[in-house]
């Protein structure tokens, strides 16, 4: 787990990850363009609880209706 602040870019979800949010409003992803990842950052708290690698610069994110899978722009 990270616990500095991390300059990250937060990102608009499409339809199908609003119901994430309102599944869990305490938990957003965020992607972070120059480390090549994506994160799940606790709202609560503001940080981050899980840094996953994704491939250089992704810049977009949504997550599937049934909350499975996540889909990263690179």
């Amino acid at each position: 787990m990270y616990s500095a602040r991390l300059p990250l870019m937060l990102v608009a979800f499409a339809s199908a990850a609003s119901a994430v949010l309102a599944a869990d409003p305490t938990h957003v992803l965020v992607v972070n363009t120059g480390d090549a990842s994506i994160s799940l950052v606790d709202l609560t708290t503001m940080k981050e609880e899980k840094r996953i690698p994704v491939g250089t610069r992704p810049y977009g994110i949504d997550v599937t209706s049934d909350q499975k899978t996540i889909a990263v722009g690179v």
